[in-house]
């Protein structure tokens, strides 16, 4: 022992003793005993108090020797001076044969020891001094000791995990705050017991004997488990256990440390809502509709039974909207949907598609095409029939109309459910077009629609080859109201019906391969006016759109760098819109093809964000330069604060991302000024300027 601590000093860095004694014979003989032992040191000496004070203002000592007895001592308080100046150096005090009630008395005031002079014996003072340095080794290790424990007492106090500790047989010794707070026990209640006090019984048995094996192999087990509140209420927890072991190797105790995941369980489930339901309403969203619809077409074509969708509009709520204030619209709405649910059976599926807009899925309406008409019939007309009904809204009754678009299916092995709800919309819109009564049934079988269809599609091939096609620009302006942009349309001049609009062929051509025609005449035309502009000095990025079709096509890529080789364009003026649709079928290949394009300068764009299923997916793993947010959310701005809401987490998520952002159908200076309020957002729509001929929009550049 002694030898150990004596290990750190040596010749060439000796122990430094101090010895305070004014008697030379007392002071030889410490010299001498120091001198014949195995301790390595070198030795001041000082006779009086007064030296003693001045030396240890100017010198540092491993150990002191003091004579209390010197003629300028004050006895104890002389020692209690010194232990306040020493530096943490032990004193050992030394005294006289008569003094022994004196030096235990030095002992209690912190003298680290006392010898009596003159008998020091063979080895007494170093083994005295030794002593001294490990005591004062000990108390040293003994404070940093006790300043750790004090420190994880507090944390363990202080933290917001629920702490708990057992002994080795698993009773509970100690619990923290955090634990009394999350479970509601005290610490009186469960001290004594074991953690099965918190079982809730939704773990099995199994699930607790893996627990333990892996602890007892391992040290440590970490998973969910949920457990029972004092009250009764069960909660998630996420829990890390450890083994605690002596030296033995034998474990002592076990402590366990749990977060508890009610917070962001809840949290989760606000986030999957807000991703699946209207906020104001609580019913499914379009996005979530749509799901459902596709879900409910599949199972319609496998077992063979005929369902439908109602899409229902309310009339006159605008006109309550604002006469009354959104306020008295929202209650309004709310209690339309409330008064739809309340009459629809169990398993129909009811949503809100837009600010006044409902849709229903009927999911089986039996095997009979007639009677699966007059169910659905007599579910429009049951509702027809109570939405006519006052609703009161701040005690004032208020009444609306409505008008039903029906639309039975499946109609055929390739029908959509974006098909099934567009027929429901159609035949929603004849209504709307003057129709008297307020429900109408989509009729798929009309001659007279499938012979316009085909004469169309037939005059569109003509038309292409014919060049009866026009460039259209409509701008995309900057907060500044400075051009930074066009989206290339196409139009149609036909010779005999003039202007075709674009709502009548491009649905048409996107149904085959007409659409990959019009795509490839837009970049053509496209890149030839790029290229007059860059030689004119006036270039802007120019975007248009790529179909799926025309995406999926082998020869996508090869036709695109043909293209800007023979036009001389700078990739990064041209600007490829596609829709989430490009990568519903097979993700990995168009992403391996968006990245071949982006790798030769291209930008991508994603059309209609936030309208289809699962875009934020596809904005984390393709490397979009912008998406454009779909003028169904700009509609109704700013009046609309479900539209609100939907822009401002687009615009966030935009900004995490890093993407540019372009407003599509921008109609009103209050809309303009929405987005202005909002950072650098590109605003295209009929506001800022409708599309028109190419030439008309590059007269006006400077």
């Amino acid at each position: 022992m002694i030898k150990t601590v004596l290990h750190k000093y040596s010749a060439a860095q000796p122990l430094r003793v101090l010895l305070v004694e004014d008697e030379p014979g007392d002071a030889h003989l410490v010299h001498c005993a120091l001198r014949s032992s195995y301790v390595h040191c070198t030795m001041e000496s000082v006779s009086t108090v007064a030296e003693f004070k001045k030396i240890l203002d100017k010198q540092n000592f491993d150990v002191i020797l003091l004579d209390l007895s010197l003629p300028d001592s004050a006895g104890l308080n002389t020692l209690t001076s010194a232990l306040e100046t020493a530096h943490n150096a032990p004193i050992i005090v030394l005294t006289g044969q008569a003094e022994m009630d004196f030096a235990l008395s030095a002992l209690e005031a912190g003298a680290s020891d006392f010898l009596v002079k003159g008998d020091f014996g063979h080895d007494g003072l170093p083994r005295a001094i030794c002593y001294a340095l490990l005591r004062k080794e000990l108390e040293a290790g003994l404070l940093e000791t006790s300043k750790k424990l004090t420190l994880a007492a507090h944390v363990v106090e202080a933290a917001n995990e629920s702490i708990l500790i057992t002994n080795a047989a698993g009773v509970i010794e100690s619990v923290n705050p955090a634990f009394c707070r999350i479970t509601g026990y005290s610490a009186k209640d469960v001290i004594g017991h074991t953690p099965k006090i918190l079982r809730s019984g939704l773990q099995s048995h199994e699930f607790y004997q893996k627990l333990w094996l892996t602890l007892s192999n391992t040290g440590t087990w970490q998973g969910e488990i949920w457990n029972q509140r004092k009250d009764g209420t069960l909660y998630p927890q996420w829990i890390s256990i450890c083994s605690i072991k002596n030296h033995s190797g034998n474990v002592q105790h076990y402590v366990s440390i749990a977060s508890d995941l009610t917070a962001i369980r809840q949290a989760e489930q606000d986030v999957t809502r807000l991703a699946r339901f209207d906020l104001l309403t609580g019913l499914l969203n379009r996005d979530s509709f749509h799901a459902e619809l596709s879900l409910a077409l599949a199972a319609t074509q496998q077992d063979g039974y005929i369902a439908g969708v109602i899409i229902l509009n309310l009339k006159r709520f605008r006109d309550i909207n604002e006469a009354r204030g959104m306020h008295a619209g929202d209650s309004l709405l709310r209690a339309v949907a409330t008064r739809i649910k309340e009459n629809l059976h169990k398993s129909d599926i009811l949503a809100r598609l837009g600010a006044d807009e409902f849709a229903i899925i009927l999911p089986n309406l039996g095997t009979c095409q007639i009677e699966a008409g007059r169910r659905a019939l007599a579910v429009a007309e049951r509702l027809l029939a109570i939405l006519t009904q006052p609703f009161i809204i701040d005690n004032e009754a208020h009444t609306i109309e409505a008008s039903f678009g029906i639309n039975l299916f499946p109609q055929h092995p390739e029908q959509s459910a974006a098909d099934v709800l567009g027929n429901a919309q159609t035949a929603l819109n004849r209504i709307k077009r003057g129709t008297d009564h307020p429900i109408a049934f989509f009729e798929h079988s009309m001659g007279e629609t499938a012979r316009s269809r085909y004469t169309l599609e037939r005059d569109l091939r003509r038309g292409i080859s014919d060049n009866q096609l026009r460039l259209y620009l409509q701008p995309q302006f900057n907060a500044n109201s400075v051009i930074v942009g066009f989206e290339a349309l196409v139009r149609w001049e036909h010779p005999e019906k003039g202007l075709v609009s674009p709502g009548e062929f491009i649905p048409l051509a996107e149904q085959s391969d007409l659409i990959v025609l019009l795509d490839t005449w837009m970049l053509k035309h496209a890149c030839r006016l790029l290229s007059e502009l860059i030689q004119q000095n006036r270039a802007v990025p120019i975007a248009l759109n790529i179909s799926p079709r025309h995406f999926a096509r082998a020869d996508l890529i090869s036709g695109i760098k043909q293209c800007l080789l023979e036009t001389g364009v700078d990739p990064a003026l041209l600007i490829l819109e596609v829709t989430e649709g490009l990568f519903l079928r097979d993700v990995d290949t168009a992403a391996a093809k968006m990245r071949e394009l982006i790798d030769l300068g291209l930008r991508f764009s994603l059309d209609d964000f936030g309208t289809g299923y699962s875009a934020l997916a596809y904005l984390k793993r393709l490397s979009f330069y912008e998406l454009k947010i779909d003028q169904s959310f700009v509609r109704d701005l700013p009046h609309d604060q479900d539209d609100v809401a939907l822009v401002e987490t687009i615009l966030a998520v935009a900004r995490s991302l890093k993407l540019h952002v372009v407003a599509e159908g921008v109609e009103t200076a209050e809309q303009a000024a929405f987005f202005d309020a909002r950072g650098a957002i590109v605003q295209q729509g009929y506001f800022h300027g409708r599309p028109e001929p190419a030439q008309n929009w590059l007269a006006r550049l400077p």
